[in-house]
């Protein structure tokens, strides 16, 4: 019985059981068992690297179960919860990069969804936005392995087919400007950094607009808010009309508090003096208790019911508005 396998007899895991086979589990049971035990990340990622290590010649066979275990685990970690503790692990995974698995298999496996060879690049955009905010040396680590890696026929660079996503958040995109990477294929990569979203919310409605601000920082934003000015003193109008003409677009987190407030409408009449695009959110209300007058006819994103997926919409007309602003836009 090797070293290894006597170790996970004992317990010492949180993939094998104490019979040493792995544990038919999915992420949920996974994050618990994490979660419960001391020390569970160092331990888990211990179990991964095991799991995505290089075996030549006979063992090669059980190399290729071990990472399409890796593979079906990993893909199961599906919710914001689930994929910040994966980046906390990768963060743990490469915190050393001398030992840990530099020739990116394991992320080339979590990439690819089962049964076929297509890339998860969305969700993998995700963990890698997480990683940046918790490790930065270790998400430029995992940039350098991607860009040595081509996946599909046009051999297109793992990292290129990330940022088609656009979902790579703009201060990750500054950290991959500083890394050289191979030509990418035909057609050029995109590395633009965009400015900040400005967002607008009623001062009463402080705790909903954190809200919607953490969900278009997972979904890639930055969002830039009045919470370090004093209101009333003799800059802040100033600072806010500089904010607004410096951000990309306008997000306006519409609730009866907002309609009625004075510093609102005048941030939308400034947006929209400047050209700025301006993206309305029903948070709070209806139409006609909530929804300012300068914004009646535009096109609003409901997040009243569901939170997560309002402002998932609302990424995805961001960034399609960012691709191809109309004539006259920001």
């Amino acid at each position: 019985m090797s070293d290894f396998e006597s170790q996970h007899k004992q317990g010492n895991s949180l993939v094998w059981d104490e019979n040493g086979k792995l544990r038919a589990q999915k992420w949920p049971e996974l994050r618990r068992r994490i979660e419960e035990t001391q020390g569970g990340l160092g331990v888990v990622a211990d179990d991964f690297r095991e799991m995505l290590e290089y075996r030549s010649g006979p063992f090669r066979d059980k190399a290729r179960v071990l990472r399409d275990a890796f593979a079906d685990l990993t893909r199961d970690a599906r919710s914001p919860e689930d994929l910040d503790l994966l980046a906390d692990i990768l963060a743990y995974m490469l915190r050393r990069p001398w030992e840990a698995n530099l020739d990116g298999a394991w992320f080339i496996y979590y990439l690819e969804e089962p049964g076929s060879r297509d890339i998860d690049v969305v969700r993998a955009a995700a963990v890698i936005n997480r990683l940046h905010g918790s490790h930065r040396p270790a998400a430029l680590v995992l940039f350098r392995t991607l860009g040595n890696y081509v996946y599909g026929e046009d051999k297109e660079l793992v990292i290129d087919l990330i940022l088609k996503t656009g979902r790579l958040a703009d201060w990750v995109i500054e950290s991959i400007k500083q890394i050289p990477l191979p030509p990418p294929a035909e057609g050029g990569r995109s590395l633009v950094a965009h400015p900040p979203l400005f967002l607008s919310y009623c001062r009463a409605d402080r705790e909903l607009m954190r809200s919607v601000r953490s969900e278009l920082s997972t979904e890639g934003f930055y969002s830039w808010t009045d919470e370090s000015l004093v209101p009333g003193t003799p800059d802040w109008p100033t600072a806010l009309e500089d904010a607004i003409r410096t951000s990309s677009v306008v997000v306006v987190v519409m609730t009866p508090g907002a309609k009625a407030s004075v510093w609102v409408n005048r941030e939308i009449d400034v947006a929209l003096r400047l050209g700025k695009r301006v993206f309305p959110l029903l948070a709070v209300g209806c139409a006609d208790s909530a929804v300012n007058a300068q914004l009646a006819r535009v096109q609003r994103v409901d997040i009243r019911d569901d939170l997560r997926n309002g402002i998932s919409l609302l990424g995805e007309a961001i960034r399609r508005y960012r691709v191809a602003p109309p004539p006259g836009g920001a």
